[in-house]
């Protein structure tokens, strides 16, 4: 007796298994075509802005004027806005959307620049007054004004542009290319 029960567990225990392992294989084949279809699938991502009344639509290889203008603005924004204190965070926070090929040029630009903020203990507070995207050239113009502070308490105001050209790359807008011009003809004042 205890060896047909033995048998019929057996058997049991073997159907169980099979069933086990066909729900395992379906489950394996379900998976794989979910990976193919989310890696063949295009992705539009569309961004609720909230400095900007359109919508931000970045996709794979291209973003929207409206998406280009607002990383402009940020950018534009911490570039402009730097002390002794945040030069490396503004070095860092940078750094993560410029392209190889821009970034050691950026770099040493930053770097330099961060050098003279802390040898002279410089504070600089940039208010954007102008965004305008150039479809022509794909470029993205920041304009403001540049309020230069040092430990002396003078104050010099100039007029400061960013130029500023975006690839996307892998859904990520990214900095290609950087200039900045300042304007002394267009407001300087020394208090």
């Amino acid at each position: 007796m205890r060896a047909a029960d033995f048998l019929a567990k057996s058997r049991e225990q073997l159907r169980a298994a099979t069933w086990t392992k066909i729900a395992l294989c379906v489950s394996v084949v379900l998976n794989l075509l979910l990976a193919v279809a989310a890696v063949n699938r295009d992705i539009t991502i569309h961004l609720p802005p909230s400095a900007s009344a359109d919508e931000l639509v970045i996709q794979d290889a291209d973003a929207s004027q409206e998406t280009k203008l607002a990383f402009g603005l940020y950018i534009s924004g911490l570039l402009g806005n730097v002390s002794p204190n945040n030069a490396a965070f503004v070095e860092r926070a940078i750094g993560r959307f410029v392209t190889p090929r821009a970034y050691q040029t950026y770099l040493q630009n930053l770097q330099q620049e961060a050098i003279k903020i802390r040898e002279e203990q410089l504070t600089t507070n940039f208010q954007a007054t102008d965004a305008s995207y150039d479809a022509k050239t794909d470029t993205v113009e920041i304009g403001g004004l540049l309020i230069t502070r040092g430990v002396t308490a003078v104050e010099q105001q100039t007029y400061r542009t960013f130029r500023l050209k975006f690839v996307v790359v892998g859904h990520q807008p990214m900095l290609d290319a950087l200039s900045v011009s300042d304007d002394h003809s267009r407001l300087t004042v020394n208090r």
